[in-house]
């Protein structure tokens, strides 16, 4: 397993890393972020169109990885009437 990345583990393959994510992880991640996500919303800190950008620089996510966790997020965040 990968210090850095326990979701990553060698192979026997030279050494090569490998990503292996279960089921259970994803879910875990995703529970992770959002719980992020909705706290920075509530602290007001930011303008929340700006969250991917957070979301790498706190994270480490990809720009793919934190766009896609935002636009979930924001598609599932009831919005006030």
């Amino acid at each position: 397993m990968d210090a850095r990345n326990p979701h990553r583990r060698r192979t026997d393959n030279n050494n090569e890393m490998e990503l292996t994510m279960t089921t259970k992880e994803k879910v875990l991640d995703k529970y992770v972020v959002f719980t992020f996500l909705e706290t920075l919303r509530k602290s007001g800190a930011i303008n929340m169109f700006g969250a991917p950008q957070v979301l790498r620089d706190q994270l480490g996510l990809s720009r793919e990885d934190a766009n896609a966790y935002f636009k979930e997020w924001s598609e599932t965040y009831e919005h006030p009437e």
